[in-house]
């Protein structure tokens, strides 16, 4: 039966910064197992979206087409108007409709970019695809349809303005028929003069056009050489003009050696008359007409039949490397991103479930919740070996802690009841360990445990009846206390009485005696008695506890309900119970706010202290300060301490280059990244290799590759950042990780840039957990002579030497150095390692060894995972002092295996057990009652 009480339920629990810190971190490895899992899915699903990539290039120069006959010129795009009709929908859905498999549009203009260089007009084609033959050919694929597609914009071109010649060649011909048949004689006679005549608008234009192209060929061989694309272009347009000059000047001169022509124009002139001069004039003209539409028409005709198009192909794809990405950095981001959601995920979760628990947990949550002062705590509650020197020197600090709370009169024992809200909660346990501090001060302890009275019992004490057959007699003790009284008080009294009170009826009479057997052992002097009450659910603990005058609460982090500890202990004050205090069993480890709140006003004034630094002007010092010489110093700072990478410094993938055309700011170039190959472009020197190569050694090469194209190129190449060089720093760091050499940088100055070494909490201090014996410096596959403890536990700055590029620093956790207790132990797990590590102190280390554990054989396994190598120890001739301790190494196994026998050992104690009750309820029921009624029961405790 449980009392309930109307009264105002316990307080709620305070929420603050501290009370979530420590709820986090009590759950650190459910945080960081859902962060674990939440960082894989990142990663996982962009792996599925990206996955790993090949990005194949290919290069495209504009150029413009040359003719022969400029009587027709293509319609002249610039660059850039091109690149925006290359990216038309229209050839990306042509593109896309013949790639395996095939690709939308917008498919495609994800895969594909098309970029300018602005200096010699060549586009650069880049495709990524999943493979590289897809990539490859998509490369291919586009820059063909890109040529078709000039070349039919071309076509279309030529076509229309065919057309045109075509419709005005036919107006010409048919007016210059219609002349001719006005007057056919005048016809005649013009077009005999006509053929006989020169035409003087033959080669007119010739020479200005060759005048003009020489002077723009001038031009630019002022500024690039003969190799350059556009000289070379140039120099064939003059070359066509040049041969059409010669024709015409050939023709001219065959003219000219015909001599019947004066004569027979004279002849023809002096017969005709002067309407046939104008008739002739007239078809001169529309000869003369006729003529350029028919070379027009035959100049169209080419760009009709067989168009070049406004690009070609300057660089292939198979000429250019083809790239793998992997989307590290994609991968990464995702991966973080869901371990941050993951993160607050799982927070939020456990801040809910807290919200929603309702247990004690804390020392906090004890006092918050019963009113009462905790007066101790317990960690396991694990019984001890009564030799172990902790658990007695914990049990008298315990003692003391409650005795000073407890109420006795002078001359007069003490008398201390403990109960809880519910069984196996440590009543037992506490009851113990106060028993054995009280025996460390002096004190003779009578111990009594009290058990709730049996149904049958229960029903006669509610009757007041005399107790049935069956019900258990009342105990001597009670009846008597005089006995118990005597042992106490005798010279020789054991330091420790028990008293079990199992199966007794506590009726009036019952609880009389037990009320007198109180005062008669009170009355006692330096006598400490200890009642281990039921728990206070049930209504004969109420009853017992009135009568003792000093009670102490017991709660079990974890397990004790706070709305049933708050309306038990209700019911407790309302019966007039004098509860002096609370304890606390399975205490979880301190939290936060108490470890560290008190660091937080150190850190508040240093970082005051340390803003005026900065903020306030520096004083004027009369002297200087004294140099104090050091063997060596925390950076390099002296031009003489460069190491040999230093003195030749090259470059490498991933430095940012600024590159400079000296008398063309125009040209200029920010930021340009060293390739993951090595190499570096800059205008018409394409693909130089620069690693291994310093500035100038790049500056040079560059200068001779641009003067194969132009005159008396002067480049600058200034560094921007340098990031090839990088170092490792890994272990037990804040922050480890790759980090860039971009300076000269020292080992000291290595670690604070990890932000310092990790820190873990050893016996309620904060320490670094590195391990500086076991720490090394890796430098080409060799390790260097540092004593890392001299540098960072002495300060010796000589072992603080400068770090070069591929340096491996590591510094090992201090916990990997641990052994572990598997088996037949109470607490098996991971022990803290020592010099003077034993197995012996291994197992003690997790509570010793449990009552199936066979000494005779305990297994240690040490070695690598490929050949373990196992040890047999006999502890048990250890503990008789007939053998020797055996000495572990880190990361030693030490398995503690059952006995062989054990099941026959369990079989045998059960049957033993069974056989020894039955026989005790035959002979009970046959000599003490005669025989077991009908409707009576039997209850055993």
């Amino acid at each position: 039966m449980k009392l309930t009480h109307a009264d105002q339920p316990p307080p709620p629990a305070p929420l603050n910064a501290w009370t979530v810190l420590d709820l986090l971190a009590h759950r650190w490895l459910a945080l960081a197992c859902w962060t674990l899992l939440g960082a894989a899915a990142g990663a996982a699903l962009a792996f599925a979206v990206w996955g790993r990539s090949f990005t194949s290039t290919a290069q495209l120069v504009h150029y413009e087409p040359s003719t022969i006959d400029d009587t027709y010129h293509p319609r002249a795009l610039v660059t850039p108007s091109l690149i925006v009709m290359l990216q038309s929908p229209a050839l990306f859905s042509q593109v896309g409709s013949h790639l395996q498999p095939p690709m939308s549009e917008k498919e495609l203009a994800r895969h594909l970019q098309i970029t300018l260089d602005r200096n010699n007009d060549v586009a650069t084609v880049t495709a990524t695809a999943a493979t590289r033959e897809q990539s490859i050919d998509l490369v291919n694929r586009y820059c063909d349809a890109a040529i078709a597609y000039t070349r039919e914009m071309q076509r279309a071109e030529a076509v229309e303005a065919g057309d045109t010649v075509t419709r005005e060649l036919g107006l010409v011909e048919n007016e210059l028929a219609a002349t001719r048949a006005e007057n056919p004689a005048g016809a005649s006679a013009a077009a005999a003069a006509l053929a006989l005549a020169p035409d003087p608008s033959a080669a007119s234009d010739l020479p200005k056009r060759i005048q003009a192209a020489r002077d723009q060929l001038d031009d630019l061989l002022v500024r690039y050489t003969d190799a350059h694309p556009l000289v070379r272009e140039q120099r064939a347009r003059l070359a066509a003009l040049e041969q059409a000059q010669s024709q015409a000047n050939a023709a001219g001169a065959q003219a000219a050696r015909t001599p019947a022509a004066p004569a027979v124009a004279q002849a023809m002139f002096g017969r005709i008359t002067p309407e046939e001069v104008a008739v002739g004039e007239r078809l001169r003209s529309l000869e003369s007409n006729r003529a350029v539409l028919l070379a027009r028409q035959r100049a169209i005709q080419p760009f009709r039949d067989n168009p070049p198009g406004y690009f070609s192909v300057l660089s292939s794809v198979t000429a250019n490397p083809t790239f793998q990405y992997n989307h590290r950095l994609e991968m990464v981001l995702c991966g973080c991103l869901g371990a941050l959601f993951a993160l607050v995920g799982a927070a939020v979760l456990i801040l809910v479930r807290e919200l929603m628990d309702n247990r004690l947990k804390t020392r906090a949550d004890v006092q918050r919740v019963t009113g009462l002062p905790v007066l101790a705590t317990l960690g396991e509650v694990k019984p001890a070996p009564a030799s172990d020197a902790e658990q007695d020197q914990g049990a008298f600090r315990a003692w003391t802690a409650v005795q000073s709370r407890l109420r006795a009169a002078p001359h007069r024992g003490v008398i201390c009841g403990i109960t809880s809200a519910r069984r196996g909660e440590g009543r037992s346990t506490w009851v113990d360990l106060l028993a054995r501090g009280a025996c460390q001060s002096g004190f003779r302890v009578l111990t009594i445990t009290t058990q709730p009275s049996s149904k049958a019992g229960a029903r006669t004490a509610r009757a007041g009846s005399i107790p049935v057959e069956g019900t258990p007699a009342p105990t001597g003790e009670l009846a008597a206390p005089d006995r118990i009284a005597e042992q106490l008080m005798g010279p020789d009294c054991p330091s420790r009485i028990n008293l079990p009170l199992s199966g007794w009826v506590w009726n009036l009479e019952h609880r009389r005696q037990w009320q007198a057997a109180l005062d008669v052992w009170g009355a006692i002097e330096h006598v400490a008695i200890f009642i281990e009450l039921p728990p206070a659910s049930e209504t004969e603990t109420v009853l017992l506890a009135e009568n003792i005058p000093n009670l102490l609460w017991v709660a079990d982090a974890g397990a004790s309900d706070a709305a049933e500890t708050h309306a038990d202990l209700e019911n407790l004050r309302c019966a007039g119970c004098n509860l002096v205090g609370a304890v606390l069993n399975r205490e979880h480890v301190r939290p936060l706010q108490e470890r560290y709140s008190r660091w937080f006003g150190t850190m508040t004034t240093a970082t005051a202290l340390l803003v005026a630094g900065f903020l306030l002007p520096a004083p004027k010092s009369r002297a200087a300060d004294p140099v104090v010489a050091v063997p060596a110093t925390f950076s390099v700072t002296d031009p003489s301490q460069r190491a040999g990478w230093q003195q030749h410094l090259t470059l490498g993938p991933g430095d940012l280059l600024r590159f400079q055309l000296y008398g063309s700011p125009d040209l200029t170039r920010e930021d340009v990244a060293v390739d993951p190959d090595g190499r570096v472009s800059y205008l018409e020197a394409e693909n130089i290799m620069a690693t291994g190569l310093t500035v100038d050694e790049l500056r040079d090469k560059v200068n001779t590759e641009l003067g194969k194209f132009r005159r008396t190129p002067q480049v600058f190449i200034t560094p921007v950042a340098y990031r090839s060089k990088h170092y490792y720093l890994l272990g037990s760091v804040a922050q480890r990780g790759v980090y860039p050499l971009d300076r000269p940088i020292t080992i000291i100055e290595a670690v604070a840039r990890a932000h310092g070494f990790e820190t873990g909490v050893s016996r309620g201090n904060v320490v670094e957990t590195a391990d500086f014996s076991h720490s090394f410096l890796s430098r080409d596959g060799h390790r260097l002579p540092i004593d890392f403890e001299k540098l960072f536990l002495h300060g010796d700055l000589s072992q603080n030497i400068p770090l070069e590029p591929g340096d491996y620093l590591y510094f090992p956790g201090a916990a990997a150095g641990a052994v572990y207790v598997l088996g037949e132990v109470r607490s098996p797990g991971a022990a803290a390692y020592d010099t003077d590590a034993n197995v012996i102190g291994a197992i003690a280390s997790r509570g010793g060894f449990s009552e199936r554990a066979w000494k005779q054989r305990v297994l240690v396994v040490r070695g690598s995972r490929e050949k373990p190598e196992a040890f047999a120890v006999n502890t048990f001739g250890i503990l008789e002092g007939k053998g020797t301790n055996f000495a572990l190494q880190p990361g030693d196994i030490v398995y503690v295996s059952s006995r062989p026998w054990i099941k026959a050992e369990e079989i045998l104690d059960r049957a033993a057990s069974a056989f020894v009750e039955s026989a005790v309820i035959t002979w009970t029921s046959l000599h003490v009652g005669g025989g077991v009624p009908d409707n009576a029961t039997i209850s055993a405790q």
